[in-house]
Order: structure tokens, then C-alpha cells, then sequence
């Protein structure tokens, strides 16, 4: 059993091809509103009061921010337009410096890949990814963050539960943009029509 992690969105994806892509975008705040709002855990299809309505979000994740503070906004959607030098577009994240953003997927997967933003010091984060028993596959320190976002990604044999980006300075917020996850489709099999 084996993990290969990436940097490159191109190269995660050539491997992983036709896994389900969650912008962020489509949330009661458009692209462009420049929201910077507390919002409640956790995020994921059946919404998240205030910032997505249920089926805003795709199914087969969750995400929430372990250790977060004040109830009810453990989690921040920030759009670009915020004046934090993030990306154009929404993204979504822990609220807390001192807590970590966890996604948890349901059924587990078998490649995760996302951009990773910390908005104030661009600190580098550590990522972990678990198994259905909660038990750590594998992890990496020093990811590269940064308020432009950095890709981070990875494929496993083992299906992976749940992922989980802390900031081990605690001096930042760990936020998400861009996630694809899922079981790859072969190329060949996308485009496959039953007559």
C-alpha cells in the first residue's frame, strides 16, 4: 500500500482523471462579493447556515475545524475581493489560528487534491490523511501555503476518510479552494455511452 503526493494540479489530475471538483463558489456570497464571514460546522451538501444553503456543496464530504472557537463560526468564507490577496473566488476554511480545517469523506476516496491558502503569514502547513478507522495513512510537514494558494494533493491505496491541514505555527488559518476528490474514471470510461 502506497501514497504518491503532488504539487502540480496537472500532474494529479493526469493521474487521477474525472474526480469531482468542489470550487467553493457556490455559496450565498458570489465571486466578487468580498465576504470575510464566520460560518457554522460543519460545511457540506446539507449546507452551512449563512454562508451555503443545502445542495450549495456537493456531496461525499464534510468539512469542519477541530479545536475552532466561538460556536457557531468554526469555519470562514473569504472571496478574493476581501483585500487578503487570496484567490478570486470563494474559498472556505478553519476560522481559528489555533485549530485545523478537517475534511471527511463519505464514502472515503481515493485521491484528494486542493489549493491550500494561509491568508497571513503564508506559513507552510503540515496535512494528514486517515483511514475509515480513524487510523493516519500518511502525512506531510511543510506544505507550501500562501495567500495566492499552493496545490497539494495526494492518491492513496489505502481509501482515505478524511484529510486534515494545520498550521503546526498556529499563527495562521489553513483555507481551501479548488478541492477534487473522488475514485479516478479512467479517460476511457468518461465519455462511455450504453446504446
Amino acid at each position: 500500500e502506497a501514497e504518491t503526493f503532488y504539487t502540480d494540479r496537472a500532474t494529479f489530475q493526469a493521474a487521477n482523471p474525472g474526480l469531482a471538483l468542489e470550487d467553493f463558489e457556490s455559496s450565498l456570497w458570489p465571486p466578487g462579493s468580498g465576504v470575510l464571514m464566520g460560518c457554522p460546522q460543519p460545511a457540506g451538501s446539507a449546507g452551512s447556515s449563512g454562508c451555503y444553503n443545502p445542495g450549495d456543496l456537493l456531496p461525499g464530504f464534510s468539512m469542519t475545524s477541530p479545536g475552532a472557537g466561538t460556536p457557531g463560526q468554526e469555519l470562514v468564507i473569504v472571496d478574493g475581493a476581501a483585500g487578503f490577496g487570496t484567490p478570486p473566488g470563494v474559498i472556505l476554511g478553519s476560522n481559528t489560528f489555533t485549530a485545523s480545517t478537517r475534511v471527511d469523506f463519505n464514502p472515503p476516496v481515493a485521491a484528494v487534491g486542493f489549493d491550500v491558502v494561509t491568508v497571513l503569514g503564508g506559513n507552510p502547513v503540515s496535512i494528514n490523511i486517515y483511514d475509515a478507522a480513524g487510523a493516519l495513512i500518511n502525512g506531510q510537514t511543510g506544505v507550501p501555503g500562501g495567500a495566492a494558494g499552493s496545490f497539494w494533493g495526494v492518491d492513496s491505496d489505502t481509501p482515505i476518510a478524511a484529510v486534515e491541514i494545520a498550521d503546526p505555527t498556529t499563527a495562521d488559518v489553513e483555507l481551501l479552494d479548488d478541492m477534487e476528490f473522488g475514485n479516478p474514471i479512467p479517460v476511457e470510461l468518461q465519455s462511455f455511452n450504453v446504446e
